[in-house]
């Protein structure tokens, strides 16, 4: 029989953001379908490394404690001296504000079905490019690729 250990979600964050600190890279599975097309929920494997602020920039996807409290990992999308707005790949309409010191860590790749993406290869930061240059659009994209999902059963 198998016995499963639950953790609180506060407490394997704190471990998590802790371990980063530490200098230590760290991979957990994503949760969520805010960071959609790029992360999908429970299938990818999010590999998350420690920041160095003086190198955030516009594009880059943060695990960061927002101005109301909570911890995300969405794309920073404008960038104005310390303060970042950040929006999730999967939102078109939700926007997080926060500084970087409150950057908690950023993501250095993800793993889907085995094969690692790092989001300092091209094809990353094209897609990472596009994406973020399509915002004022993607409401309908996403909308599409939701009804899509449905229609096939995804």
């Amino acid at each position: 029989m198998n016995k499963f250990l639950y953790i609180e979600n506060d407490i394997f964050l704190a471990e998590i953001v802790l371990q980063i600190k530490e200098g230590n890279k760290t991979v957990i599975i994503a949760r969520g379908n805010s960071m959609r097309p790029f992360i999908m929920d429970r299938r990818d494997q999010l590999i998350l490394a420690p920041v160095q602020t003086e190198n955030l920039h516009v594009g880059q996807c943060v695990l960061a404690t927002t101005n109301l409290g909570k911890i995300v990992l969405h794309r920073i999308i404008k960038k104005q001296g310390d303060q970042l707005t950040l929006c999730g790949d999967g939102n078109w309409n939700q926007l997080e504000y926060t500084s970087t010191h409150e950057v908690l860590g950023v993501l250095h790749g993800v793993i889907r079905k085995g094969r690692t993406y790092y989001c300092t290869g091209r094809v990353w930061r094209f897609y990472s490019w596009c994406w973020t240059k399509l915002y004022p659009i993607r409401r309908w994209l996403i909308g599409i690729d939701y009804r899509t999902l449905r229609k096939w059963n995804m």
